[in-house]
C-alpha cells in the first residue's frame, strides 16, 4: 500500500508538474501577444504621426509655392501694364 501511494503521489506531482508547464506557457504566450500587439498599435500611430506630418508639410509647400506663383504673376502683369501705360 505505502508503495502504490508513493507511486500515486509521484504520478501526481508530475501531471501538476506538467499542467503548470503548460499553464506557464499559455500565459507566457498570450503576454507576449498582447506585448507585440501593444508595440506593433504604437508603432502604426508614430508612423501615422510621421505621413500626417510629412503630408501637411508638402501641403503648406505647395501652398506657398502657388500663392508665390500668383504673387509673381500679378507683380508681372501690374510691370507690363505700366509699360504699356508709359509706351501709350
Amino acid at each position: 500500500m505505502e508503495i502504490q501511494a508513493e507511486i500515486q503521489a509521484e504520478i501526481q506531482a508530475e501531471i501538476q508538474a506538467k499542467i503548470q508547464a503548460e499553464i506557464r506557457a499559455e500565459i507566457q504566450a498570450d503576454i507576449q501577444i498582447e506585448i507585440q500587439a501593444k508595440i506593433l498599435a504604437e508603432i502604426q500611430a508614430e508612423i501615422q504621426m510621421e505621413i500626417q506630418a510629412g503630408i501637411q508639410i508638402v501641403t503648406q509647400m505647395e501652398i506657398q509655392a502657388e500663392i508665390q506663383m500668383e504673387i509673381q504673376a500679378g507683380i508681372q502683369m501690374e510691370i507690363q501694364a505700366e509699360i504699356q501705360a508709359e509706351i501709350q
